[in-house]
């Protein structure tokens, strides 16, 4: 709605079912042969340096945002593209990317959050050394409320009733 509306870019939404791992919802954008889809488009290659997620990075200038607009930006990541575990609170970022990794790194050490990138190998179609990087960190209750995610705020609140149960 927000693209079409700011930008009049129209949208598809892609209902994707993952069983046990929860139900999400992929936004597309449309191309269209207008100037502000365009512009809007290279606006985004250029801020995020690249538009496939392979060469993206943190934009420089998020490292300088007031604390609000970190958190945000990084709960939008654990939105899309993170895991919270049920067991331990902690949060996990994953890419093969290196550099968008050490960037979400160096984001969550910003909010003063110690977090670490680790190196992990998995198997993927016929070769059986690709390299994950993961971010893990453990979320404050700033970063858990800042999530559109119902699921991984339910892991977070599971987790701390565990902790203070025990």
């Amino acid at each position: 709605e927000n693209m079409k509306k700011y930008f009049d870019i129209p949208t598809k939404t892609i209902f994707r079912d993952r069983g046990d791992r929860g139900v999400y919802k992929d936004i597309i954008s449309l191309s269209t042969e207008n100037q502000a889809s365009y512009y809007f488009k290279e606006y985004l290659n250029k801020l995020f340096e690249g538009f496939n997620k392979a060469f993206r990075k943190i934009p420089v200038n998020v490292f300088r945002w007031n604390r609000s607009a970190k958190v945000a930006f990084l709960s939008g990541m654990i939105d899309a593209d993170g895991y919270i575990h049920i067991d331990t609170g902690e949060c996990f970022l994953g890419s093969t990317n290196k550099e968008l990794a050490l960037g979400q790194m160096k984001l969550v050490q910003t909010l003063g959050i110690p977090a670490k990138v680790r190196v992990n190998h998995y198997k993927g179609g016929t070769n059986f050394n690709n390299v994950r990087y993961t971010v893990n960190f453990y979320p404050t209750e700033e970063i858990i409320n800042a999530l559109a995610c119902a699921k991984k705020k339910k892991n977070f609140k599971a987790y701390t009733w565990l902790l203070w149960s025990a």
